[in-house]
C-alpha cells in the first residue's frame, strides 16, 4: 500500500481507466479505494509533526483544517488505491470533522477527549428516570443545538478561509463543507444517547421506548440533512450520502 515513489500522472490514468470501465459495466478489475480519514495519522504519525490530539483538534478550527490538509497531502503522496495521487489539480476539500460524535454530539452528549484516542461522547440518558425527555423535547434545531453550533462556526471559518485565498502546498481550498449532511446511523446515535448496554437491553426490556428514540433519531437526521441541503443550495433528493451504523 505505501510506496516513496510513484508516477502520479501514470497512476491517475490508470485509475481513470479503472472507473471508466466500472462505470460501463465492463470492469477490468475490482476497483479498491481505502476510507481514511485524520484519526488513521493522527497519533504519533509522519503525518502528524505537530503531535495533534483530538482535544485541539475539535475545539480550534485552524487546527482542524491544517491537520485534514497536513493528512490528505501524505496520503495522496503515499497510499496507492483507486483514486487519485499526487497533487489535486482544483485544489483541496475539506470538512468539518468531529467524526463519529456528530450525532450524539448534536443532541447534546459531552465530547470525550482521551489523550492517544479518537473523539468520542458520554451518554446523555443513562438515567432512567429523564430517558424520556429527549423524546418530548422533539427534533432539536439543526443549526444551534449541541455540537452544531459548533459545526456552523467551524464552517465559516472555514469559508472565510477560502474566501480570503488560503492556499497549502501552493493550492487553494476548492471545497469546504458542515459536517452532518450525512448519519453515523440510528442504532449507533441511540446506543451513543442511552449507553450501549443500557439501550440494548431496553430493545428487550423496553421496546416502546427503544422504539420512540430510533424514531426521533430518525426524524431528527432527516430533518437536519433536509435542512443542511437546504442552506447549501443543494438538491433535496440526491442519489446517495453518507450512512455507517457502526453499532449494527
Amino acid at each position: 500500500m505505501l510506496t516513496a515513489t510513484v508516477d502520479f500522472e501514470a497512476h491517475n490514468a490508470e485509475v481513470r481507466r479503472v472507473w471508466d470501465a466500472y462505470g460501463s459495466g465492463r470492469p477490468i478489475r475490482v476497483p479498491m479505494i481505502l476510507g481514511i480519514n485524520c484519526r488513521f495519522t493522527m497519533f504519533n504519525h509522519e503525518a502528524n509533526p505537530r503531535r495533534i490530539q483530538f482535544d485541539d483538534y475539535v475545539r480550534d478550527p485552524e487546527v482542524m483544517l491544517t491537520r485534514q490538509l497536513e493528512h490528505q497531502n501524505w496520503v495522496r503522496r503515499h497510499v496507492r488505491q483507486d483514486a487519485e495521487m499526487g497533487p489535486p489539480d482544483k485544489g483541496w476539500s475539506v470538512s468539518v470533522d468531529f467524526q463519529n460524535a456528530h450525532g450524539a454530539g448534536w443532541f447534546g452528549c459531552e465530547l470525550q477527549t482521551l489523550k492517544g484516542e479518537v473523539v468520542d461522547t458520554l451518554p446523555l440518558l443513562r438515567d432512567d428516570a429523564r430517558k424520556w425527555e429527549i423524546i418530548e423535547a422533539g427534533v432539536p434545531d439543526p443549526f444551534s443545538h449541541g455540537l452544531m453550533a459548533r459545526n456552523w462556526e467551524f464552517f465559516d471559518f472555514f469559508s472565510q478561509k477560502q474566501a480570503e485565498g488560503f492556499e497549502w502546498e501552493g493550492l487553494p481550498l476548492a471545497s469546504v463543507t458542515p459536517t452532518g449532511l450525512g448519519s453515523d446511523g440510528p442504532l449507533t446515535v441511540a446506543c451513543n444517547l442511552r449507553g450501549a448496554a443500557e439501550f440494548l437491553c431496553d430493545l428487550a426490556a423496553d421496546p416502546d421506548y427503544a422504539r420512540a428514540l430510533l424514531s426521533l433519531v430518525t426524524e431528527a437526521t432527516v430533518c437536519r440533512i433536509t435542512a443542511y441541503r437546504q442552506k447549501l443550495g443543494r438538491p433535496a433528493r440526491t442519489d446517495g450520502f453518507s450512512l455507517a451504523d457502526d453499532a449494527i
